[in-house]
């Protein structure tokens, strides 16, 4: 299911988000070419045959199969393939974690939600086990020596919440799990900047360090496979932010997180919340998703903890609880908020709503089906209806009806934030600090491997703008090269947002959707003969291996 957070799944974000793509891609090419061992001619062809890059210098090694990304999604893909048979000296990640949930954790960290807290996935929803048994609240419960946490389970949804596992519970059955495949082994720091055809088939991959360094260190990897699971291309930042942002970096303030007024919840901003509780003054809060909701429960605490009189003003765009969607796919609504226990209806994981989806032909049919399954919700929660409610009654906690127009940081460090409610009316609310909670995004031009692998590489895009995957998850038109050019028939797969809106799945930035795709993208691999086909005998012994902590 969904976590915690907007962001789900993946390494993270984009090193090309909210900028001029097309000058940042010149400039990346311009240094790499400067000092690197890139020649021009490789840095304007997007084909690249051995002999080309053997004149460059620049040292190349083979591998069959290469995950970009390195975040849960490649770690749902590897994990998939080491069961299915593929030793660990076939595969390679490269990513900017040395552990998978690396981007996820800090994340989750600056979003409130640290490892003692609970994420919004389900029990069986397992990215490291394939298989989802033992769930997450049968381990807790063996754990704990405690019987509540399978109740939970048994009772769910009607007697009680939804079990969810605490984020310290994933991030310790991943390490786990990538002992036992050997993660380290198949791990290579490092990013990707772009991929190129390989005229003798297959392709080549560029790595190159996260510091400068690599002007003088870069490396080139002669790959079959490419599995990509690159995340969002960044935070969300309506135009009011990204102005304040460029005034702070011009003024020298956008280093020094401490004096930042208008900050965003998936960035550092402990400096709120130690300024509120020491001096008091208010907040203003934008959003209504579970990221918002996490700064309430945490405000909450502090005021209940301090003696400290901050106010929190906390915006929403929609005041009514009416829904106009059809009954069978109706969210439902109290409070001015949209409950929903996962990221996803359950629906949407192979049910009812999976089968409706996969019929629909017309692409505004089905952008509309995905986006009322998908909307912005939060799960029910009785301690966050118990906080708001407390904090209406204590007189800190005060909910503003309507949209922001804009923002302006005065001299006195005052942030002056315009809003606009449903009449046309528009007032300004004055606070101490704004916290945006509005989401990330998933733009693919924002993306700067995503980008070129359409513009160099021939991948096509969706009706959502992203890319277009076939039911393998193979990026439809990056094949390279034919079957009749070669034997070496090279295919690029993608998974998690950078797929959304393809013809036959929903939910695909859950730790649920990771795994059916590296089902998927497995099952195709197995016809290639690259991997074993996941049979019932295999899978029976790839639990019982996995259940006695042996190797794949």
């Amino acid at each position: 299911m969904g976590l915690g957070v907007a962001v789900t799944d993946d390494v993270g974000f984009g090193s090309f988000a909210h900028s001029d793509h097309g000058k940042r891609h010149e400039i990346l090419f311009r240094h790499l070419v400067d000092g690197s061992g890139l020649t021009s001619e490789m840095a304007t062809r997007c084909e690249w045959d051995d002999e080309l890059v053997s004149q460059s210098g620049i040292f190349v090694a083979e591998v069959p199969f290469l995950s970009v990304g390195g975040g849960i999604g490649s770690f749902a893909t590897i994990d998939f393939l080491r069961i299915s048979g593929v030793p660990a000296s076939s595969l390679e990640v490269v990513g900017p974690f040395s552990n998978p949930y690396g981007m996820l954790k800090r994340l989750l960290d600056n979003s409130q939600i640290p490892s003692h807290e609970r994420i919004r996935s389900g029990s069986s929803d397992r990215v490291d086990n394939i298989w989802g048994w033992p769930g997450y609240s049968l381990e807790e419960a063996y754990r704990e020596k405690q019987l509540g946490p399978l109740w939970h389970s048994i009772s769910e949804p009607i007697l009680s919440e939804y079990h969810t596992p605490r984020a310290s519970q994933v991030y310790n059955a991943v390490d786990r799990e990538g002992e036992r495949i050997g993660w380290a082994s198949m791990y290579t720091p490092g990013r990707v900047p772009f991929i190129r055809k390989r005229k003798e088939g297959g392709y080549f991959v560029v790595i190159v360090p996260h510091d400068e360094t690599y002007l003088h260190n870069m490396q080139i990897r002669k790959v079959q496979y490419i599995h990509l699971s690159v995340g969002f291309s960044g935070i969300h930042r309506p135009p009011d932010s990204l102005k304040y942002e460029t005034e702070t970096l011009n003024n020298g303030i956008g280093h020094d997180v401490g004096m930042k007024r208008v900050v965003n919840v998936y960035e550092p901003h402990e400096h709120v919340y130690e300024n509120l509780v020491r001096n008091s003054g208010s907040v203003l809060l934008r959003g209504s998703a579970s990221s918002a909701m996490q700064v309430i429960q945490r405000l909450a605490q502090e005021h209940r903890q301090s003696e400290s009189k901050f106010e929190l003003f906390h915006l929403i765009r929609d005041h009514s609880n009416h829904n106009p969607q059809p009954l069978l796919w109706r969210i439902p609504r109290k409070n001015n908020y949209s409950y929903q226990a996962f990221t996803f209806a359950k629906g949407s994981f192979g049910g009812q709503i999976q089968q409706k989806y996969r019929k629909i032909g017309d692409d505004k049919l089905r952008a509309e089906l995905l986006s009322s399954v998908a909307s912005t919700a939060i799960p029910h929660r009785r301690l966050w209806e118990q906080q708001i409610a407390q904090g209406k009654r204590d007189g800190w906690y005060h909910p503003i009806f309507g949209d922001g127009e804009g923002f302006e940081v005065s001299d006195n460090g005052k942030v002056m934030s315009t809003i606009c409610n449903a009449g046309g009316d528009s007032r300004v609310v004055e606070t101490d600090f704004l916290i945006d909670a509005t989401g990330v995004e998933a733009n693919l031009n924002e993306h700067e491997i995503l980008s070129d692998l359409v513009n160099c590489t021939g991948a096509k895009i969706n009706p959502l703008g992203q890319l277009a995957v076939k039911e393998n998850f193979e990026v439809e038109g990056t094949a390279s090269p034919t079957l009749a050019r070669s034997n070496f028939n090279g295919k690029v797969y993608a998974t998690g947002i950078a797929t959304l809106g393809n013809t036959h799945t929903i939910a695909m930035y859950s730790f649920w959707g990771l795994q059916y795709s590296a089902w998927k993208l497995a099952q195709d691999l197995a016809e290639s003969g690259f991997c074993h086909k996941m049979t019932s005998f295999r899978s029976t012994i790839g639990w019982l291996r996995r259940i006695g902590n042996r190797e794949p």
